[in-house]
């Protein structure tokens, strides 16, 4: 990749705005959020430059008999500004993307776009950032179900299954339990801060409290839990990702395999 393009090492995107736009054109408005200044999230890059960057052809963001323009899209999710100028004569636009809103927003890397702009599909790059803008804090668990995820990232379901099955296909989307894990390098998580720690353990304490005065079956990812807090967290490196994982239903450990019975075994 050419290093004098004007990409920054990463960018955020409000999740409105991901999930407003279709999915081509949330990939497209990552891209050109790639431009904007770090500070003031303005940028000047003209449509030619961005679908030169994306790698498609411009005539794709002009408005057609079907379809709005992408500026026209971007203006109505409210979260870019697009103030006309002229330039040597020529008529520019500058983007103003607004400020991220607390826990309202996503961070993605350039590596994300050096690894996978590659591929034809852009709707695919869009539709992966649509999931991350709906994973659950500090992951990349997506545990919605799919009337959830119809309505937040406004996709219908045949489309949403088709686009999981080739991401899966690709390895970068796995089926777990009670949802799904992106699997994608480039997708930045924030780590939890001390306050939402405390916050994730009284979630946990609850939830463990709650299964022991039903006397129900103890799932497994409150059993790890009982495991480390009863230790009091000693030895977890990372005791925000730790529980993070485990508030979302998940295991770290992996199940151990089953070990084959004396009877089962057939000598020669």
């Amino acid at each position: 990749m050419d290093k004098k393009l004007p990409f920054k090492d990463y960018t955020v995107l409000n999740n409105n705005l991901v999930q407003s736009l279709g999915c081509s054109d949330a990939y497209r408005a990552y891209v050109l959020a790639l431009t904007t200044d770090k500070k003031t999230l303005e940028t000047d890059t003209t449509i030619e430059q961005l679908a030169t960057f994306v790698g498609e052809s411009s005539s794709n963001y002009i408005k057609g008999s079907r379809n709005k323009s992408f500026n026209d899209k971007l203006k109505a999710t409210n979260e870019v500004t697009i103030i006309p100028f002229k330039a040597n004569g020529r008529d520019r636009n500058k983007y103003v993307f607004n400020q991220p809103p607390s826990g309202g927003y996503i961070r993605i890397s350039r590596k994300f776009y050096d690894d996978w702009n590659h591929l034809s599909e852009k709707a695919l790059l869009g539709f992966i950032l649509k999931l991350f803008s709906v994973a659950e804090p500090h992951s990349l668990f997506v545990i919605k179900n799919m009337r959830q995820l119809e309505k937040l990232i406004h996709m219908g379901h045949a489309t949403i299954r088709k686009y999981m099955k080739q991401l899966e296909l690709l390895g970068l989307l796995q089926p777990i339990e009670n949802g799904w894990e992106l699997k994608i390098e480039g997708l930045i998580i924030d780590q939890p801060g001390q306050k939402a720690i405390r916050e994730l353990i009284n979630l946990l304490d609850r939830l463990y409290a709650s299964h022991e005065d039903r006397k129900e079956l103890m799932p497994a990812y409150l059993k790890e839990y009982e495991y480390y807090r009863n230790r009091n967290f000693e030895g977890v490196e990372n005791l925000g990702n730790l529980l993070v994982t485990l508030s979302c239903g998940m295991t770290r450990y992996p199940k151990k395999e089953k070990k084959q019975a004396p009877s089962d075994i057939i000598i020669l």
